[in-house]
């Protein structure tokens, strides 16, 4: 008396030798804007497939079902990523983690079993394998997860925990993406800020050998990953790369921009460019207090230790309110520039309780 049932996806994974997908949704066939039922917490399994290709079967109430199986996970919590881990899937919903494992039982290949619900993911893309565990965005902390929720480690609190879902587009948060950037033992985490309309146009960086973290700015990229690429996108030479955004029209070596063909490259090795001008990498501290802040500072001169040629450029801000402290440093109350080969300070002068810094080249 209805048209047949489609059922859609919001993450799909492979593991062992079927698909697991997560955050179900029923539609009408004919319609697939009208919805029949929501399916949020639950997973399913398909039959179990021969390498390269695509499974034949997912309705587990279908005849002649083999491995295809439904699980709910829960009634309230939306299934947002499954990351594989020591052999098993590890399934995050918003509020919590099921450990998914092969049971190498050919009535039951696969179990579930419920791990905390302490913890949880915020988005799709959100988590990543390292080095046998996960980093995890969760809903307000951005963690480590090893299996055990006991060994749980927050690398984020008390550092970069504030800035980063203060300023996390609530509106575009399921466009946050993470990837690993092995070549610098860094996972990037690249998020939509709040004044984006959509794309990721800022980086939190993570270095897990140092144990510290990075805030870049970028320019409305769409998807990251980690590969090697052959080619240089300026000349056509080969080149090693670790790093690569891909737009809707090619794959670069470096991050790009995917903006109506309109390919900017923004980020990338040295010598390349945005927008025809050299890409600007920075070392900034905002709002430093040498002495407690009912004093004045008077800042006279910073002197840099530095390796290589060229220029750097040095900016200065001050402020007497912490907030009144700058956001950016368009318009820097001094600056200078230091010469690496040559110069061993620059002389800036400023007075104000709160002193501010950037060294940029």
């Amino acid at each position: 008396s209805r048209n047949p049932v489609k059922t859609t996806c919001g993450v799909i994974r492979a593991f062992g030798s079927f698909l697991v997908a997560g955050n179900l949704k029923e539609v009408d066939s004919t319609n697939t804007a009208k919805t029949i039922r929501k399916m949020t917490g639950v997973v399913r399994t398909s039959d179990v497939a021969v390498p390269g290709s695509v499974p034949q079967n997912w309705n587990p109430f279908a005849a002649g079902t083999n491995t295809a199986d439904e699980f709910t996970l829960s009634d309230t919590s939306t299934v947002q990523d499954l990351v594989p881990l020591l052999g098993n899937l590890y399934i995050y919903t918003n509020t919590s983690i099921h450990k998914m494992g092969l049971t190498n039982s050919a009535i039951a290949p696969v179990n579930f079993v419920p791990v905390t619900h302490q913890y949880g993911g915020q988005t799709t893309n959100g988590m990543i394998e390292f080095k046998g565990r996960h980093l995890v965005v969760g809903s307000n902390d951005i963690y480590l997860f090893t299996g055990n929720p006991g060994n749980t480690q927050s690398i984020a609190d008390m550092r970069i925990r504030d800035y980063f879902y203060k300023n996390l587009n609530p509106a575009y948060e399921s466009n946050l993406f993470v990837f690993n950037n092995k070549a610098n033992d860094e996972i990037w985490i690249c998020f939509p800020n709040l004044s984006s309309t959509g794309k990721c146009n800022e980086a939190v960086i993570y270095n897990y050998t140092f144990n510290n973290w990075t805030i870049r700015t970028l320019n409305n990229i769409v998807f990251g990953g980690v590969a090697p690429v052959k080619g240089d996108a300026t000349t056509g030479s080969d080149r090693p790369w670790a790093t690569s955004i891909v737009n809707e029209n090619k794959q670069f070596p470096v991050m790009a921009q995917a903006n109506s063909g309109n390919n900017k490259i923004v980020v990338g090795d040295i010598g390349y460019t945005h927008s025809g001008t050299a890409y600007a990498s920075f070392l900034e501290r905002k709002g430093m207090s040498v002495t407690p802040e009912f004093y004045t500072e008077q800042f006279n001169s910073i002197a840099l230790l530095t390796q290589g040629t060229g220029t750097l450029n040095i900016k200065t801000i001050s402020s007497n309110a912490p907030a009144a402290m700058p956001t950016d440093f368009s318009s820097p109350d001094t600056t200078g520039t230091f010469t690496i080969a040559t110069g061993y300070k620059s002389d800036l002068r400023l007075n104000g309780r709160f002193l501010s810094y950037r060294v940029d080249d």
